[in-house]
């Protein structure tokens, strides 16, 4: 059985430029743990937990994203985007080989 717990790498990705440049966007990602139980192991299970915060004063939120304890490999089901937090907050997660990839549609306040 592997533990990981690390400093994850955050990249952003969208085909919009609006309303900054997605190399200007950063998300503070913190609390990050990934355990990938050894599929040899019987009853071994893995999961996935942290939390990111969109820290631009105009669009700030913040959620935890939680993949529970599973049998399946980590990879194998976070490998598509999923939903983080709640949907009106539109954060959504990658993790794979190469990482944990985090992004959020764009917001304009009203």
């Amino acid at each position: 059985m592997r533990l990981l717990t690390l400093n994850a790498l955050v990249s952003t990705s969208s085909a919009l430029t609006y309303p900054s440049l997605a190399s200007d966007v950063v998300f503070h990602v913190s609390n990050f743990t990934a355990f990938m139980a050894d599929p040899y192991v019987d009853g071994a299970q893995s999961n996935l937990t942290f939390h990111v915060t969109d820290i631009r004063p105009d669009y700030f939120a913040e959620v935890d994203c939680i993949v529970p304890n599973t049998y399946f490999n980590l990879h194998a089901i976070s490998a598509l985007f999923d939903v983080c937090g709640p949907r009106e907050l539109d954060f959504s997660y990658s993790y794979g080989e190469k990482g944990l990839t985090v992004r959020r549609g764009w917001r304009v306040n009203g």
